[in-house]
C-alpha cells in the first residue's frame, strides 16, 4: 500500500481508473495488484486474451473485483482504437496510464551471462563487459520489432488516450537503465537529445533510422550506438525523449509524465536474471503513478530517486 484512506496524500478514489498495459505477467501484473490494493479501478491489458483473462481471474480470486480486462495490441493500430472507444464508453476517460508492454528483443545465453555477472555486480560495468554483452544475441528483424513496440506502440497508445486523460493525470512509462544518454556514444546525437529544445519527434524517428539501416547492413561498428543491446536502449532512448517532450506539452493540462528504471527485475523478458522481485519492481512504478498533484514531470527516476536522463 503507498498510503491508507486516512492519509492526507491520498488524491483517489475507487472511481479514478489507471490502465496498464502488457499486464498479464511479470512487472506489469504486480503493478495492477499494487495500484488495485490501493483502491482504484484498474484495466489490465495484454495482447494475448487468454493470458489476460487468467491473469484478471487470479486477482478476482484474491478479492480484487476492482480490476477489469480488456484486450490491447499496441502494435496494431485497430486494437488501439477499440480499445481507446471501449474506454471512452465504460468509464468516460482515464486518470492513471502505465505504459509497461514492451519486450527485449534478445535471445540470452544465460550460462555466458552469468559467467560473466560474476566478474562484477555493477550493471553499468556489466554492460561494457564484451563478454557480457556476447550473451545477448540479435538480429535485424527482432532488433526492428522491439522498436516498433517499445517506441511507437507506447507512442501509438498514449496518444490514442491522451483525449481521455482528465486533469492531473499521470503518465509513467517503464524505461530501462539501458535508456540513459550515456550509453549512446555519438556525440552529436547526445548533445541534441541531452537539450530539450532541440529534441522532435522527426530527430527521434531519423535516429531509428540510422540505426536499423546500420544493423540491417551490418555496420554498427563505429558509429557510436549502444554497445549494450543496443536496440533495446535505443527504444528505450527514444522513449525516454519522447516523454520529455510529452511532459512540456502537457503541462498546462496538468498531466504528469514521468520515466522509470524499476531496478534488475527477474522476469521472464530477461530470463529471471535479476536481483529484485517483479513485486519490487513494480513498486518505483506505482510511487509514480500515485504521486500527490502537483509532484514532477519531465523526468526520469532511477527506481524512486530522480536521475538524470
Amino acid at each position: 500500500m503507498i498510503c491508507d484512506d486516512e492519509c492526507e496524500c491520498r488524491w483517489w478514489t475507487r472511481e479514478t481508473v489507471a490502465v496498464v498495459t502488457g499486464a498479464n505477467k511479470g512487472i506489469g501484473f504486480e503493478i495492477v495488484r499494487q495500484l488495485a490494493e490501493n483502491g482504484l479501478t484498474v484495466v489490465l491489458t495484454s495482447r494475448d486474451l487468454s493470458r489476460g483473462l487468467r491473469a484478471t481471474k487470479t486477482l478476482h480470486d484474491e478479492g480484487f473485483n476492482n480490476v477489469v480486462f480488456h484486450e490491447l495490441e499496441i502494435q496494431n493500430l485497430q486494437s488501439v482504437s477499440e480499445f481507446a472507444m471501449w474506454l471512452k464508453e465504460n468509464y468516460g476517460g482515464l486518470d492513471i496510464l502505465v505504459n509497461n508492454a514492451g519486450i527485449f528483443g534478445t535471445t540470452i545465453d544465460k550460462e555466458a551471462a552469468i559467467q560473466a555477472a560474476c566478474v562484477s555486480r555493477m550493471q553499468y560495468d556489466l554492460m561494457s563487459d564484451p563478454a557480457f554483452s556476447q550473451a545477448f544475441k540479435t538480429n535485424y528483424e527482432m532488433s526492428k520489432k522491439c522498436i516498433e513496440i517499445n517506441y511507437y506502440g507506447t507512442k501509438r497508445i498514449t496518444e490514442a488516450l491522451l483525449p481521455l486523460i482528465r486533469p492531473e493525470g499521470r503518465i509513467v512509462n517503464v524505461s530501462s537503465e539501458a535508456g540513459l544518454l550515456k550509453m549512446l556514444k555519438n556525440d552529436s546525437l547526445q548533445t541534441e537529445l541531452s537539450n530539450i529544445s532541440k529534441i522532435t519527434e522527426g530527430l527521434i524517428d531519423k535516429m531509428l533510422e540510422m540505426f536499423l539501416h546500420d544493423m540491417k547492413s551490418g555496420n554498427l561498428e563505429g558509429k557510436g550506438w549502444p554497445f549494450f543491446t543496443p536496440h533495446y536502449s535505443l527504444s528505450k532512448i527514444a522513449l525516454n525523449a519522447y516523454s520529455r517532450m510529452l511532459a512540456q506539452k502537457l503541462s498546462e493540462r496538468r498531466i504528469y509524465v514521468n520515466n522509470v528504471h524499476p531496478g534488475d527485475v527477474q522476469t521472464d523478458m530477461t530470463d529471471y536474471l535479476g536481483s529484485l522481485t517483479p513485486s519490487q519492481g513494480a513498486h518505483s512504478c506505482v510511487m509514480l503513478a500515485l504521486l500527490p498533484p502537483g509532484g514532477p514531470s519531465g523526468h526520469f527516476f532511477f527506481m524512486k530517486e530522480a536521475h538524470s536522463f
